[in-house]
């Protein structure tokens, strides 16, 4: 897709955004999860390492799905390590099955944090934070240009985050990295 900036009333610099990524404004359920990496254990357990600043949310008894390379191995948090070590803390897993993959193999880790219905919510953006406020441009009724409108997210996901205010169900939304385009008001897609 090619973009040209919107500057008044005519247009300047075209650009090739070919992997511009654009997605719809959903509502409905959506799960918060949590990526770490880590790393088997033993054939019952799983470590995975969790930036200090993402583990508020992460209690014992919630559901981790592991990415073994090999097949997605199911768990659930065993233990919260208190100490913090290089920002991170060391979230240990028990693992349904007993696995065959062998002992320091290294892994992904996603910890369902909580499931949330009736939500207004997006894939989400580059720079989406939770509970911030930030800028995407929204796709005109034209399909030609897109107009920059603020946004106040909520609750994040690794894919999704939840919209409090600024979209609506419907609204199509560049989710890409549009900082190159922030002095912008509005562009125009071609």
């Amino acid at each position: 897709m090619l973009i040209a900036l919107v500057a008044g009333a005519g247009f300047s610099q075209n650009s090739d955004f070919s992997h511009v990524w654009i997605d719809d404004v959903k509502h409905g359920p959506m799960i918060r999860e949590l990526r770490g990496l880590g790393v088997i254990a033993d054939h019952t357990t799983v470590q995975l390492t969790i930036p200090e600043s993402q583990i508020a949310d992460v209690r014992r008894g919630q559901m981790v799905d592991v990415d073994s390379r090999d097949g997605i191995l199911r768990g659930k948090v065993m233990r919260v390590d208190p100490v913090v070590l290089n920002d991170k803390r060391r979230v240990t897993v028990r693992l349904r099955k007993a696995t065959s993959v062998p002992v320091g193999t290294n892994v992904d880790g996603t910890i369902e944090l909580e499931r949330l219905s009736d939500v207004v919510y997006l894939g989400r953006p580059v720079f989406g934070s939770p509970n911030s406020t930030g800028t995407l441009f929204k796709i005109d009724a034209d399909c030609v240009h897109a107009t920059k409108v603020r946004v106040r997210f909520g609750r994040a996901s690794v894919n999704t985050i939840e919209i409090l205010e600024g979209l609506r169900v419907g609204d199509r939304v560049i989710v890409s990295d549009m900082r190159a385009y922030e002095r912008h008001v509005r562009i125009a897609l071609r």
